[in-house]
């Protein structure tokens, strides 16, 4: 890799063939690394206008964010059906929110719930109802009666409901359960965490057995009928990642989503150019399978790829996710949050349907957590801001005491999938390029 010692807000870097190129942490551009790209870096004031704009243009520092101060927007509710779980995985957040494991979502709040947001806020014509837990099949009678529910709100209002379920898969082996979710068009996440050793040291049953038999049994049954998606864990920075999409491929997962486990452990040198060196081993795997027309999919790095393609230019990343933003989470008893990993936390609780929303709190969170101020202003030092738009919230809450923070861990897995994406980019042509117009 090259030294980069001229400015923080851009990136130099190989190709896979050798080719030298730069990265725009301001424009969102990627230019050949030629001696005239390479002078305007280091002395900008010789830089023609036109290759300074190419570089150091910045159009969004000084937007105008209109929505901190219209009304909320809502596109995904996450629905915690029940608290309850047959797992007892180590990470689990809810062990640190110290989360009451007894309650469970009721059809009287859930529609109560409904009937808030659609009243309260404002939303596009499709709602994406996710209904999480705990283990939220074990509230399988609630999620059926919701949703009749909101087919019974379409019909009198002008929305479309659609749904999604993040479950741990060990019931989807109860025809009725399978039948269900398969009819009703549901997206499925099944939380696994690669191949059998790992999963199993972290992802077990009460009595301490492990649930990877059970999970991928059940996951290659109903991968027949539908897509299913596995959201993965990442619990060491030692990981191969190309052994772990292939474990998982083979289970007959469809897609992937990388999440590293919130610690509030701190790495060391070797540890991170072990990440790095397994990510750039992973980016080369990609590049190989990509030239054959094989996509690769794992989330995390396809919308990158998208946002690379496109340029940030087209939308840069202000925020991590959309908590707070289009993102809500309603709990049992109808409190409301931003995330649904803030379940229970006092300090990000946004209200109640039985009360009110505190709209001021949506305000200043989110104009408090853009990436132009987050981190005290260090991420807009940062060459991969507007592709990473800062770690997750709940991370930084619970390694750093403040989500207002970046998690370092999760703040070094991001820029280094970012790195492994522009590497990933610039080593294909034209054609092997193509696939990225329609991948979201």
């Amino acid at each position: 890799m090259i030294e980069n010692s001229l400015d923080t807000r851009v990136f130099p870097f190989f190709n896979k063939q050798g080719t030298e190129y730069i990265y725009s942490g301001l424009s969102g551009l990627i230019l050949e690394y030629d001696e005239l790209v390479k002078e305007a870096v280091s002395e900008s004031g010789k830089a023609s206008d036109e290759i300074y704009d190419y570089i150091f243009s910045d159009p969004f520092v000084n937007t105008d964010f209109t929505f901190f101060e219209e009304e909320p927007f809502i596109d995904t509710l996450t629905i915690f059906t029940t608290n309850q779980c047959n797992l007892n995985c180590s990470y689990c957040f809810e062990k640190v929110n110290q989360i009451d494991k007894s309650l469970r979502m009721d059809i009287k709040t859930f529609r109560d719930g409904i009937n808030f947001f659609i009243s309260n806020f404002t939303y596009d014509s499709v709602i994406n109802i996710a209904f999480f837990g705990g283990e939220p099949l074990l509230n399988f009678h609630f999620m059926k009666e919701a949703v009749d529910f909101l087919e019974e709100i379409e019909k009198r209002n002008k929305v479309k409901f659609t749904y999604c379920v993040t479950t741990n898969g060990t019931l989807l082996n109860q025809k009725e359960i399978a039948d269900f979710l398969i009819s009703n068009d549901f997206n499925v996440t099944i939380s696994i965490d690669g191949n059998q050793k790992e999963h199993d040291k972290n992802r077990h049953f009460l009595n301490g057995n492990g649930s990877y038999q059970m999970i991928t049994q059940n996951v290659k049954e109903l991968s027949k009928y539908m897509d299913i998606t596995a959201r993965t864990t990442i619990t060491s920075p030692h990981t191969d990642f190309v052994a772990l999409y292939e474990d998982l491929h083979s289970t007959g997962v469809k897609g992937i989503i990388l999440d590293f486990v919130s610690a509030k452990d701190k790495y060391k040198k070797e540890d991170y150019e072990a990440l790095a060196e397994n990510l750039k081993a992973f980016a080369d795997y990609c590049i190989d399978n990509i030239k054959q027309k094989k996509v690769i999919r794992i989330k995390n790095f396809l919308e990158t790829l998208h946002s690379i393609h496109y340029g940030s230019r087209n939308g840069p990343k202000y925020f991590p996710c959309e908590a707070g933003v289009s993102y809500y989470s309603l709990v049992p008893g109808g409190d409301i949050y931003p995330c649904h990993r803030f379940n229970n936390v006092k300090e990000y609780w946004y209200g109640n349907i039985y009360e009110s929303f505190n709209n001021d709190r949506r305000r200043e969170f989110s104009s408090s957590h853009m990436v132009f101020v987050r981190n005290a202003g260090k991420c807009m030092d940062c060459w991969a801001k507007y592709l990473c738009g800062g770690t997750c919230y709940n991370a930084a809450y619970y390694s750093e005491g403040d989500s207002i923070l970046n998690s370092e861990i999760h703040c070094d897995f991001k820029r280094e999938i970012i790195k492994s994406c522009l590497y990933i980019y610039a080593s294909l042509n034209e054609n092997d390029r193509v696939f990225l117009d329609n991948i979201l």
